[in-house]
């Protein structure tokens, strides 16, 4: 049987902690501990719901945005989430687990691609679906996601002109690592993304304390090369050491992943490697240096390296309007010969009053 829609089971109302406010709203859907959020609410959004099925990673989310509604769960799911009211200025952002969609996980088990590629496509729908002023989804630039967009984006589909994507290297967009990703999104937004400026930044820009002159990765051994001839084998491989692999604190490192930490390095020195700490890590994935992090060091590196860059968040979004202007006017007033209530000198209104009077402006 086909797995109904989230969008059956949702609950359109305002959120208690936006009303009253002029802030456009976030939905953050495989959230994991808040990397997308961190960078909405960086760019004045409000973070209204979040939905992860790690426990673990949602408590960390729960412990840096206190007022955002939280739901441990599998997507697609039957429990019945708030999102905004029609009307309502909100985006909404998904990264769908990456591991069945991978390189290596989609050359091994088959069913695995399947389930990756439906829940990438289950996203896509319900995103175009849901109502969302804007959307945005961030996924590995593998072919079977390209497949799925592809897909979407065909002739007689009727979410062609609603879905736009792109490839970019986070590294052009101010993350101090080299990170390759599918963005797609609507049109608005990934227009928005192909018109900013083009800016890089080295490691050493980002964390403050470099125990290295050099980032290094857990590469061990070098790809296959075709072996000399008379060698034994068709192929040979070189062992690296620990002077091998590394890149300058002053240039983008490697990407910050989920199984392994970089290490800090410097080479012709004969030292050994260290690696980096959740915080060094979380900072080179731009978190600011005050979230709270899991304190169980594995979780915490798989966090990370799970997590979409807030920075890259931040800039996608689009900005929220202009906050209203509350002025506050000190008149100047003059006494009323033979009693009687003041009035402003120079004929100036007072606010209290405009509005009162409904006054649609003031003179």
């Amino acid at each position: 049987m086909a797995q109904r829609s989230m969008l059956e089971f949702v609950r359109r109302d305002r959120d208690e902690n936006a009303m009253g406010t002029e802030q456009p709203m976030f939905v953050d859907l495989f959230s994991g501990i808040g990397g997308a959020s961190q960078g909405a609410v960086e760019a004045g959004y409000n973070v209204i719901v979040a939905v992860d099925s790690c426990e673990h990673a949602l408590e960390v989310h729960r412990k840096n945005h206190l007022t955002t509604r939280h739901f441990c769960l599998e997507l697609p799911t039957r429990v019945e989430l708030s999102l905004p009211a029609p009307g309502v200025r909100w985006h909404c952002h998904g990264s769908p687990p990456c591991t069945n969609v991978s390189r290596a996980n989609q050359l091994r088990i088959e069913e695995r691609k399947e389930q990756g590629t439906r829940l990438v496509e289950w996203y896509l729908r319900f995103a175009m679906d849901s109502g969302a002023t804007s959307w945005s989804m961030e996924q590995v630039p593998t072919p079977v996601v390209q497949e799925v967009l592809k897909k979407l984006r065909a002739r007689k589909s009727p979410y062609r002109n609603r879905l736009a994507w792109t490839l970019v290297n986070f590294r052009d967009y101010g993350v101090p690592q080299y990170r390759k990703r599918i963005i797609a999104g609507s049109p608005d937004v990934i227009a928005r993304l192909k018109r900013l400026p083009l800016k890089r930044r080295g490691v050493r820009e980002v964390v403050p304390v470099c125990r290295g002159t050099h980032v290094r990765n857990e590469v061990k051994w070098s790809d296959p090369r075709p072996a000399p001839e008379g060698h034994d084998h068709r192929y040979v491989y070189k062992l690296y050491g620990d002077d091998d692999c590394c890149i300058p604190v002053e240039k983008p490192g490697y990407c910050i992943t989920a199984r392994h930490t970089l290490r800090w390095a410097t080479p012709g020195t004969g030292s050994k490697l260290l690696r980096m700490t959740p915080r060094e890590t979380a900072l080179m994935q731009t978190f600011p240096g005050d979230y709270q992090l899991d304190e169980n060091k594995q979780r915490a590196i798989r966090g990370i390296g799970n997590a979409i860059p807030p920075l890259i968040m931040k800039q996608i979004l689009p900005p929220p309007p202009p906050p209203l202007l509350v002025a506050e006017l000190v008149v100047r007033q003059e006494p009323v010969p033979g009693g009687g209530t003041p009035r402003a000198a120079g004929g100036v209104l007072d606010l209290a009053e405009g509005l009162r009077c409904g006054s649609p402006s003031l003179r």
